[in-house]
């Protein structure tokens, strides 16, 4: 029975992995399929940020490319999706720039922070725009210390930090 770690920081509130665990994302399992509420909830994101359909954009962590599919049926014809653990995407940041970029649910998977701000700026540009779909920390109830038995409810080890939005 594995056990893992896990920190509420003071000050900003984030949940941290304190575990130093090696994590094989080439096994990691990704759908095929998004629903279409969620990929209809996606695209009117994009059209509140006024990323247009012709934009240049990436999906940042686009696993098996099932978002990037659906987006490019309802007309998004720029869009490339970017995975380091999918051969068929690990090769997009040699590509050019982006007007736009997104990670859905993939912030809290990132284990070396210093290699993906170093994959962003190859990426994007002054002026990108880059959105970010996460679990907040907040929605998270504060460990109660009384309680032995209270979890906190994280894909361990697989969630390496939970940014807070109350930063």
């Amino acid at each position: 029975n594995l056990s893992f770690i896990y920190a509420r920081c003071e000050t900003c509130h984030s949940i941290i992995c304190l575990s130093r665990v090696s994590v094989d994302y080439k096994g990691y399992v990704t759908s095929k399929h998004v629903p279409k509420l969620q990929v209809d909830r996606f695209a009117k994101l994009l059209i509140h940020c006024k990323i247009q359909k012709k934009s240049s954009i990436l999906d940042y962590g686009c696993g098996k490319g099932s978002l990037v599919s659906e987006l490019r049926k309802m007309g998004y014809v720029n869009l490339k999706g970017y995975d380091p653990y999918n051969v068929k995407y690990n090769k997009t940041l040699e590509t050019g720039k982006f007007s736009s970029l997104y990670l859905t649910h993939v912030f809290e998977h990132l284990t070396n922070l210093k290699t993906f701000f170093v994959d962003l700026k190859k990426v994007t540009n002054v002026k990108s725009k880059i959105i970010v779909v996460c679990p907040s920390s907040t929605r998270i109830p504060k460990l109660n210390s009384r309680c032995p038995f209270q979890r906190y409810v994280i894909h361990a080890p697989f969630h390496t930090v939970i940014p807070s939005d109350q930063i």
